[in-house]
């Protein structure tokens, strides 16, 4: 059954944009997502075992983990594009990550952003510990109110 409606954006501007063996990949028009028409007859754990890494399956890896390297780079540039694309943005959702060489490659990427989010929450609190602390000295040594004990 085809779909005629998009799971993402509710765009109904669906169509096929190749085949791959049996599956149709349908991609949508109004916001690009990409998805394997009738997945239900796809059984992934059985295709993607161990051997798709290792050449068991005449459309799979040849050596997944000795194209490290070559993976590695490919990946990076993949990032480099999606950074020009959406500078700024501080999230990566990645589906069949296989041995995570991806992921590895935006670690840095995302730890820059997390610094910057780091820092801002830091500075940001650091006036507010400091009017409470003056609060508290305010209360204890120039009014003498009893407020810090009430408070404890």
């Amino acid at each position: 059954m085809k779909e005629s409606t998009c799971i993402a954006c509710g765009g109904s501007s669906i169509e096929t944009a190749f085949t791959k063996g049996p599956f149709e990949i349908r991609r949508c028009r109004t916001c690009g997502l990409g998805r394997t028409a009738d997945a239900e007859a796809f059984d992934a754990a059985d295709y993607y075992s161990e051997a798709y890494f290792q050449g068991g399956h005449a459309d799979s890896y040849g050596d997944y983990q000795g194209s490290e390297a070559i993976l590695r780079a490919e990946f990076r540039r993949t990032i480099d594009y999606l950074l020009t694309q959406a500078p700024g943005r501080d999230r990566l959702l990645e589906f069949g990550c296989a041995y995570g060489f991806l992921l590895q490659e935006a670690a840095p990427e995302l730890a820059r952003t997390l610094h910057w989010a780091h820092s801002i929450v830091g500075w940001t609190l650091i006036p507010l510990i400091a009017a409470h602390v003056g609060g508290v000295l305010y209360h204890h040594v120039v009014r003498v109110d009893g407020t810090v004990y009430r408070m404890i």
